[in-house]
C-alpha cells in the first residue's frame, strides 16, 4: 500500500471512526444523560452477564451506561443492547463504505432509489438543488433566476436540506407568495441562500387517517431500519418506531420536540411513548388519543417497502429510512439515512437488543475487523 493511500485511509479512520466515537462517549457522559443512566443500577449478575456476552462475541468488556439508559425507559434488561458507540463509529462505519454513503446521503438521490417499486411514492418535488446545480420538478436544470422564480410563487411547499441533515434540523412549512413565505417573512432569494448547495422544496404530505389522528400538525413518520448480517445475504427489519410531533410543530423529531413509540409486527403500538427528557407518555398531550389498543394497518407494507428499497442498494449494510402512509393509504418514502443513524430509541421502547439473535454475529464481525485497525479495514 503506497503512503498517500495509508495517509487517505488514516484520515477517514480518524474521521469515519475515532471522531464519531470519541463524541459518542463523550455524549454517554453530557448532565444530560448521566442524569438518566445513572438513576439505574445493574446487579453484579447483569453486570457478569454484559460482560460474558460482550467478551464472548466482541473480544472485550464494554461500559453498563447504554444499558442503563436503555434499562431506565423499558424497564426491562437485555444483554444484547447494542451500544451507540459501537453503532455508528463501528459498525455503520464498516458496513457503508463511503464510496456510496456519500452518495446515497444526498436525499435529492432518494426518489431516484424508489422509483418503480409499486405501492410506494416519494413526496412531489417542485425545486431542488444538488451541488449548487438547480433543477425544477421536471429535473430539467434552471438558473438561480428561475429558481427563485419558481419559488417565488410555489404556495405550500416544504424544504428542508438534503445533504449532512438529521434530526430536522433545517427542516420546515412554507408558504411562498409574491416571492415571500408568509410564515417566515422570508424572501424566496433569502430562502436560497440560506439553504445553500444542496436542498429540496416538496410538496406537503398529506397523511392517512391511521397516523393523522395521532398529531395532524406534524407529518408523522415510521423509522424502519434494514440491515445485513455480515456473511448473510438476506436484509433484516428491525423492530419500527413511530415518531410522533407535538404542539404546533409540523415536525416529528424527539430531537425537535416530539415523542416516538415501537410498532409491532401487528401493527399495534406500545403502550407508553418517550421523548428525550424520559417523559412517559400513555396518550398524546394535544389529540388525548391512548396507545394502548391503538393499531397501524399499514405497518406491513411499510416495512417490506423498506426491505424492497435495501435490496436495490445491497452496498450498504444499513440504512435508515423515514416512511410515512399517505391519505390513499399508500407508503410514501420520505428520506433514506445512510450515515449517523440511532438506534435509541427502538431498544428504548422495546426492551431489546436492535440485532436480536443476529448481534452475535454483528459483534464477531466487528471483532474480526478490529483486528485489521486502524488501515486495512476494507
Amino acid at each position: 500500500m503506497g503512503l498517500r493511500r495509508k495517509i487517505f485511509n488514516g484520515v477517514n479512520y480518524f474521521r469515519g471512526h475515532t471522531m464519531p466515537k470519541y463524541y459518542k462517549l463523550k455524549q454517554i457522559d453530557s448532565p444530560e444523560f448521566k442524569k438518566l443512566w445513572s438513576a439505574v443500577e445493574l446487579t453484579q449478575e447483569q453486570r457478569e452477564e454484559i460482560d460474558e456476552y460482550y467478551v464472548a462475541h466482541y473480544g472485550k468488556k464494554i461500559p453498563y451506561k447504554w444499558h442503563r439508559l436503555y434499562y431506565l425507559y423499558s424497564g426491562k434488561f437485555d444483554k444484547k443492547y447494542f451500544p451507540e458507540h459501537l453503532f455508528i463509529p463501528e459498525y455503520e462505519w464498516l458496513v457503508n463504505s463511503e464510496n456510496y454513503y456519500y452518495c446515497l446521503g444526498d436525499k435529492n438521490i432518494t426518489p431516484l432509489i424508489a422509483s418503480g417499486i409499486d405501492g410506494l411514492t416519494v413526496p412531489r418535488v417542485y425545486l431542488s438543488c444538488a451541488n449548487g446545480l438547480y433543477r425544477d420538478g421536471e429535473m430539467k436544470c434552471i438558473s438561480r433566476r428561475q429558481a427563485v422564480e419558481l419559488l417565488s410563487g410555489i404556495g405550500k411547499a416544504f424544504i428542508k436540506p438534503t445533504v449532512e441533515s438529521n434530526s430536522g434540523r433545517g427542516c420546515m412549512v412554507i408558504s411562498m407568495s409574491g416571492g415571500s413565505d408568509e410564515l417566515s417573512g422570508k424572501s424566496a432569494e433569502e430562502l436560497l441562500t440560506r439553504y445553500g448547495a444542496n436542498f429540496t422544496v416538496q410538496e406537503c404530505i398529506e397523511m392517512g387517517e391511521s397516523v393523522k389522528r395521532l398529531h395532524p400538525q406534524s407529518v408523522n413518520t415510521f423509522r424502519v431500519i434494514t440491515y445485513r448480517t455480515p456473511g448473510v445475504e438476506s436484509i433484516h427489519c428491525a423492530n419500527t418506531i413511530l415518531r410522533i410531533g407535538m404542539g404546533e410543530s409540523s415536525t416529528d423529531n424527539a430531537h425537535a420536540g416530539g415523542m416516538y413509540i415501537g410498532v409491532n409486527r401487528d401493527g399495534s403500538l406500545e403502550d407508553q411513548a418517550f421523548n428525550d427528557a424520559h417523559d412517559v407518555f400513555t396518550e398524546h398531550p394535544d389529540t388525548h388519543v391512548r396507545f394502548a389498543g391503538y393499531s397501524i394497518p399499514e405497518i406491513r407494507a411499510i416495512e417490506e417497502k423498506a426491505l424492497a428499497l435495501h435490496a436495490r442498494i445491497p452496498q450498504l449494510g444499513v440504512v435508515n429510512w423515514d416512511m410515512t402512509v399517505n391519505s390513499h393509504g399508500g407508503v410514501v418514502l420520505v428520506e433514506a439515512n445512510t450515515r449517523s443513524g440511532s438506534i435509541d430509541m427502538a431498544q428504548s421502547t422495546f426492551g431489546c437488543g436492535i440485532f436480536g439473535d443476529d448481534t452475535d454475529a454483528i459483534l464477531e464481525y466487528l471483532r474480526d475487523m478490529r483486528k485489521l485497525y486502524p488501515f486495512n479495514y476494507r
